[in-house]
């Protein structure tokens, strides 16, 4: 069994942007497993739960008071 999958793959599965994806691993909040000049990023399969939670936060409306 697969246990990671590529960049392409998870903005494919999660529809997420790529400058979202590119925020996230920036601020630490998605990990990844191999990355590099000329490597391909690897993320672990529990990378689309968590860009899924993600989105789904963000959309929500912000409440003022």
């Amino acid at each position: 069994m697969k246990m990671t999958i590529s960049q392409k793959e998870l903005l494919q599965k999660t529809g997420a942007k790529y400058y979202q994806v590119e925020h996230l691993i920036r601020t630490g909040r998605l990990p990844v497993y191999k990355h590099g000049r000329g490597n391909e990023r690897q993320f672990p399969l529990e990378a689309i739960e968590i860009l899924n939670d993600w989105l789904v936060n963000k959309a929500e409306p912000v409440k003022y008071r």
